[in-house]
């Protein structure tokens, strides 16, 4: 499963997903310990994540 803006092409086979007449919206979710060495670098990819959503 593949958000639409990650298809090659508007022609590569494929279909929605749709739940009672309505297209499906997929989230996820990050969570990391704060104490993490790597804690600076998921905030930045999360910001850049979130800045880039909009």
């Amino acid at each position: 499963m593949v958000p639409r803006s990650k298809l090659t092409s508007p022609t590569v086979c494929h279909r929605p997903l749709h739940d009672r007449g309505l297209e499906v919206q997929i989230s996820s979710e990050a969570v990391w310990s704060a104490d993490s060495s790597l804690a600076p670098d998921l905030l930045r990819l999360a910001d850049s994540l979130t800045a880039a959503r909009h």
